[in-house]
């Protein structure tokens, strides 16, 4: 839904003639677009960078389109490949959820909360491909997230 631009974003909503206010719920200062939300918010933002940084990958965070192409370009099964498409689609994932819980609950997370919160769910995923029997891993990425192998 994300890639294809269909998330019932606040400008969205508007753009459909809705009466919602436009601004992002999680930065309170821009308003909510597809490209925003992810990562030109500065929450979202931090916590892309963090997960990047977590990776070894050290660059800026860019737009909605050099993120998604950079993602894009993570083909093919080896086990790099595989656990940054974990990380995209889980912060991606993330960042909604949060978002939603902000609006129809209101309570939120720290952007530190939510930097944990995505780390557990790889954590676990990766640990459940390993207990699979996938043994092509990258031990520096499992010691660096603190996974067991």
């Amino acid at each position: 839904m994300a890639i294809l631009n269909r998330l019932p974003t606040r400008d969205r909503l508007l753009g459909f003639g809705l009466e919602v206010e436009g601004d992002c719920v999680l930065c309170e200062s821009n308003s909510e677009t597809r490209g925003h939300i992810f990562f030109q918010c500065e929450y979202s933002k931090l916590v892309w960078q963090s997960l990047l940084q977590a990776c070894q990958i050290h660059r800026v965070v860019m737009d909605w389109n050099r993120e998604l192409e950079w993602a894009s370009a993570m083909r093919g099964r080896s086990f790099d490949s595989m656990t940054f498409r974990l990380i995209w689609n889980c912060f991606v994932y993330s960042i909604w959820r949060e978002r939603n819980c902000r609006i129809f609950s209101g309570a939120h997370c720290t952007g530190q909360d939510l930097i944990v919160h995505v780390k557990e769910i790889v954590k676990l995923k990766l640990l459940s491909m390993l207990h699979n029997g996938n043994r092509t891993i990258n031990m520096d990425f499992c010691i660096a997230w603190g996974i067991d192998v």
